[in-house]
């Protein structure tokens, strides 16, 4: 009677501990996809002071203004792609508009050729020292897609500025408003 007690004891202990094993497995990928999706921009985002780019312009386009507010409208009047809810109109020179899908306001802007500048006269092509010397030493680092990411904050209105850079010079800029800038978990600010 003993052996059988015993027997029973082992076999609901292994269930057991085969139960907390899985779900530690499952809150580890859970908790690594969070860390690799959003924690990075939050991390980069609590640490550093707001750039304010209240006015900041890419060619004469403007985040939060109508895809044709600018000096000429965007080559293409109608959307070029969706990209998950947002309809993206190329506008020349390899610069993209994105807007949210039926709307034209600007919600976010690539630029992947040197055809536009930001306000401060950074380009494709542009080097780093040529990103402080406009943006100042304030940013956040990152890397992402093999490239070095340089990022100014506009904590007040929710925006980034990013300058992806390959072998120290600019390959994309993006500017962009997103959901992650808005308010970040105190925690972040020390780690």
């Amino acid at each position: 009677m003993l052996i059988k007690i015993s027997r029973r004891s082992n076999r609901r202990f292994a269930g057991i501990l085969a139960g907390v094993v899985i779900l530690a497995v499952i809150s580890a990928i859970v908790a690594l996809y969070i860390y690799i999706t959003v924690a990075p921009e939050q991390i980069g985002y609590a640490r550093v002071d707001s750039t304010p780019l209240t006015e900041e312009h890419i060619g004469p386009y403007k985040i939060g203004n109508s895809i044709y507010d600018g000096k000429s409208p965007p080559t293409a009047a109608e959307p070029t792609a969706n990209n998950e809810g947002r309809d993206v109109y190329a506008a020349g020179d390899g610069l993209y508009l994105y807007t949210t899908t039926g709307d034209y306001d600007i919600m976010d802007m690539t630029v992947r050729d040197p055809g536009h500048t930001t306000s401060k006269g950074i380009t494709v092509g542009s080097t780093r020292e040529d990103i402080r010397t406009a943006y100042g030493r304030e940013y956040s680092k990152r890397s992402e897609q093999g490239a070095d990411i340089m990022v100014y904050y506009d904590k007040s209105h929710a925006q980034a500025l990013e300058f992806w850079l390959w072998e120290d010079k600019v390959a994309e800029v993006r500017w962009k408003t997103h959901y992650v800038f808005k308010s970040p978990p105190a925690i972040l600010r020390y780690l």
